[in-house]
């Protein structure tokens, strides 16, 4: 099953800016809940694809060349 995340709550936006994201590392003016950039679907995808968050600097971020779902 697809894990769906709530990301109506307004402090998931940033308004002083976007941010890179830190899975695929475009930019985004969204937070997780630990304030980090982080787009709802590459947050939805991490958790999905290795049953929960990845850890920092793991993700797409890390090795953008293996991230195919955000060609560049």
């Amino acid at each position: 099953m697809c894990a769906a995340l709530d990301w109506r709550d307004a402090r998931h936006y940033d308004r002083t800016g976007d941010r890179p994201c830190r899975w695929c590392g475009r930019p985004t003016p969204l937070r997780d809940e630990q304030r980090r950039p982080s787009h709802k679907v590459c947050a939805e995808n991490a958790m999905n694809d290795n049953g929960g968050p990845l850890p920092p600097r793991s993700g797409a971020a890390a090795n953008p060349a293996e991230h195919w779902r955000y060609p560049a």
